[in-house]
């Protein structure tokens, strides 16, 4: 997310279609928050073509880079003064293949090529095992997928 954040901020968000650039800011938040989801909306085709640019230019970024360090992560500023991922790197590295396995996957969900979720779970990536099952708790699976409440 950091590396797609730092593309976006490359190609001057001024001149970016106005919905990549709020885009832009929320996943500006959702890198350094980890807990946060990110979202991309209804995007037309020219906007899609448009986020699968900066995508490619992320992924191509990070192979560049490499293993990212614990020192490195607390160093990403890219939120004020708040780092990527809060400055954590489990077992004091994220590996190259973990960050390459998310944004393989991010590009299969922009090219329309990503499995379905299992009808238990939804898919995990970045353990740098592949596609992983992450199983919703029993109660989640009683009601409607994805449901939120109407606004009143």
């Amino acid at each position: 997310m950091g590396y797609l954040v730092e593309e976006f901020a490359d190609r001057a968000p001024a001149l970016l279609d106005p919905a990549l650039s709020a885009i832009a800011q929320q996943w500006r938040v959702a890198a350094v928050v980890t807990d946060y989801g990110a979202d991309a909306g209804d995007l037309c085709e020219a906007q899609r073509a448009a986020l699968r640019s900066i995508a490619v230019a992320a992924r191509a970024r990070a192979e560049t880079i490499g293993d990212l360090s614990a020192e490195r992560m607390r160093e990403w500023i890219i939120l004020d003064d708040s780092p990527v991922a809060g400055g954590w790197a489990a077992g004091g590295t994220v590996e190259l293949s973990r960050i390459l396995e998310v944004a393989d996957g991010f590009l299969a969900l922009l090219d329309n090529e990503l499995p379905p979720d299992p009808p238990t779970g939804a898919w995990f990536l970045g353990t740098g095992n592949g596609f992983q099952v992450m199983r919703y708790r029993p109660e989640a699976l009683r009601g409607p997928r994805w449901s939120r409440p109407t606004p009143t």
